[in-house]
């Protein structure tokens, strides 16, 4: 029994990235899957704020990035609280601060999901789908990568994050 803990300490120091994983409920275990698909030398962690606002996701307060590298990677996943309550523009603004802020590492950040309980002409959708085109376009712009929310496309924007 010793032993063993031993050697999950010993493996813990030898962890060279960490991936942050920042998001609103739609994140809810996204870092699991993850960290089941990473090997062991990755440190996956995940802060889910459910009904938050993305202002509220990426306060400062709460995300502490000073320890972070370009080892590292944050991924952000979140945006459908400013959506649906029409302040799509104030989550936008609030991604560009975190992206500015977040220059010491990599930031990706995942699109907002289609409503799939709604038509896809709704005004919700519609809202979506102009959310992450503007997303995509201020983000390039601030040296992030940005996509869909497929949790599987993260390694083709970052070789170095190999699957098990």
């Amino acid at each position: 029994m010793l032993r063993s803990n031993y050697m999950k300490t010993k493996a813990m120091a030898y962890r060279n990235h960490k991936i942050l994983i920042n998001g609103d409920s739609h994140a809810r275990g996204l870092s699991e899957k993850v960290r089941n698909s990473l090997n062991d030398v990755f440190s996956v962690t995940g802060v889910n704020k459910p009904n938050a606002t993305t202002e509220a996701i990426t306060s400062p307060l709460h995300l502490s990035i000073d320890n972070l590298t370009k080892s590292d990677l944050i991924i952000f996943y979140g945006g459908t609280k400013d959506i649906s309550s029409n302040e799509s523009s104030k989550g936008l603004r609030s991604l560009i601060d975190f992206a500015q802020r977040t220059s010491n590492t990599n930031v990706l950040m995942l699109g907002a999901p289609h409503r799939y309980d709604l038509p896809h002409f709704s005004c919700v959708n519609t809202e979506v789908k102009l959310f992450n085109n503007k997303l995509q376009n201020h983000v390039y712009l601030q040296s992030c990568k940005c996509t869909q929310h497929n949790y599987r496309k993260i390694t083709a924007y970052y070789p170095w994050i190999t699957p098990k």
